[in-house]
């Protein structure tokens, strides 16, 4: 037990050292295949027989953190590490045997969220209270714990009044003299060591509640399905008088809107709408709708009041209606966005908003699917059907492939123009597809991009133009504030060197 402390807190650092993953993507991936494999070894030793299903979760959130390295999205990059250092709570509570139900059940979220925030605050002292020992241990653990509360709390006020007091020119000389080096690595490293204390506290307590199963028992499947009983208070007649209007106005909304509706399957535009009002209603329309249905699904099945564990046909009736209607609904906003794509192209807001609902039509086929097999664990399932369409989307290289979408389909005349500005939004990953649009327009008009220069007065050759000039300054200009060895690795990602890889290739990176 003694090597547990070090190992939660050299983590702790780590994680600190690659934060945010933004601006160290290579370092987070880093971090997450390091954090895994060591706590699988630690576990190992303390005479842990990893499952197969925390083993396979664990798999899952480090090829998923893989789009660190393989994209340039930073939205991307948050979910993907976010879902990978979930997991990890996860796998060291369900690889002691902590779960709630065994094997890949419906309760997986109560598993999740007691990794969480049940596990490691309940032995969270315990780390300040390992670095003594003897009768002290107890007051002088709660002791630091408290101190580093305060200084971690006091950081961000002496930052702002140092940053006020900054104008001060006497002020900066006598900071310059006592500190001798830059001040933002000095508040990075103090930041660094005092939250990786925190931090570090935090994985200590999940690696000593896991292992003690201090908190194992709190909650159980017998305590979920006896309170989940407790809940069924509403009679089968209410349910249905509460249901029956809702869906008499779906009914009476579906009728008035059918043209409208089977529009966006004929590819007719309706005359009053442009193309991205037309998608952009019907995506919010589906969100508000597929929210609604899905509390009223699950109202109607956590207090509708039943004679038997089964649930009843009405049950079952009032599920799939709901979830047809819904499914109805995701088709023609689905019908929407695929006629604004073939008039605009890609964007990342349109494929997000495309995955989503996609996502969002796999869950209510599960819950159709679970009226007719019963035994199918919806959660669990959806949960494997969202992170096999996260999947696609984050390693896949989606920014690299909306590029590639756009230039093609300009290059065949299906798509009158290629939105600069958009491409440039999806960073490293859409480079290389510029240049070859370069490479195609400098063949086709006789031009020459890497003399910067615009004589036909092509609108898009021009923003091109500045564009890729923009993006060979910026790999070529030096850094105000020059990275050390260690920063300058964990920077690393795949679609930037493809991107001064193909800057290179026409002339305007050396």
């Amino acid at each position: 037990m003694w090597f547990l402390p070090g190992f939660a807190f050299c983590s702790a650092i780590f994680f600190c050292r690659v934060f945010p993953v933004v601006e160290s993507p290579f370092g987070g991936f880093l971090f997450i295949v390091v954090i895994f494999a060591a706590t699988a070894i630690v576990l190992k030793v303390k005479g842990v027989k990893i499952g197969v299903l925390p083993a396979v979760m664990a798999g899952v959130a480090v090829a998923l953190s893989a789009s660190l390295v393989l994209s340039s999205n930073s939205f991307l990059y948050w979910l993907a590490y976010a879902f990978a250092l979930c997991t990890y709570c996860y796998f060291v509570v369900s690889a002691c045997g902590n779960t709630v139900k065994k094997g890949f059940s419906g309760l997986i979220a109560a598993d999740y969220f007691n990794a969480m925030f049940a596990y490691p605050f309940t032995s969270v002292k315990c780390a300040f209270e390992a670095a003594f020992s003897g009768k002290a241990a107890k007051t002088s653990g709660k002791a630091v714990l408290k101190v580093l509360c305060g200084v971690f709390v006091a950081l961000v006020p002496t930052l702002v009044v140092g940053l006020l007091l900054s104008y001060d020119k006497g002020f900066n000389e006598l900071m310059g003299k006592i500190f001798d080096f830059n001040f933002g690595n000095i508040f990075s490293h103090i930041f660094s060591i005092l939250f990786g204390l925190l931090i570090g506290a935090y994985a200590f307590g999940l690696y000593i509640s896991s292992l003690d199963k201090k908190s194992y028992g709190a909650v159980t499947a017998e305590s979920c399905e006896k309170g989940a009983k407790k809940m069924r208070i509403a009679p089968a007649l209410s349910v249905v008088a509460a249901c029956v209007p809702m869906l008499f106005i779906y009914v009476v909304f579906f009728i008035s809107q059918w043209k409208y509706y089977v529009s966006g399957f004929t590819g007719v535009l309706p005359e009053e709408f442009s193309y991205a009002e037309y998608a952009r209603e019907g995506f919010f329309q589906l969100c508000a709708v597929a929210f609604i249905n899905l509390a009223v699904i699950i109202c109607i099945s956590l207090f509708m009041r039943r004679k038997t564990e089964k649930a009843p046909v009405l049950l079952k009736g009032l599920t799939i209606v709901y979830s047809v209607f819904t499914l109805v609904l995701i088709s023609t906003a689905l019908s929407k966005m695929f006629m604004y794509i073939e008039s605009y192209g890609l964007t990342q807001k349109r494929v997000y908003s495309t995955f989503m609902m996609f996502a969002l039509a796999a869950l209510f086929v599960l819950l159709i699917i679970k009226q007719f097999v019963p035994k199918t664990a919806a959660v669990a399932f959806s949960l494997v059907a969202s992170l096999a369409l996260f999947a696609l989307l984050s390693l896949g290289n989606i920014d690299g492939i909306i590029a590639r979408y756009n230039v093609d389909r300009y290059i065949d005349s299906s798509l009158p123009t290629v939105d600069i500005e958009a491409m440039e939004n999806l960073g490293d990953a859409a480079v290389p597809e510029l240049v070859r649009l370069a490479k195609y327009l400098d063949e086709k008009n006789g031009t020459n991009i890497a003399e910067g220069k615009n004589p036909n007065g092509d609108v898009l050759y021009g923003e091109l133009v500045c564009s890729l000039q923009a993006s060979a300054e910026g790999k070529s200009k030096e850094p105000a504030e020059k990275r050390d060895f260690f920063e300058e690795i964990f920077a690393f990602n795949v679609p930037a060197v493809k991107a001064e890889k193909a800057l290179a290739e026409i002339g305007l990176l050396k």
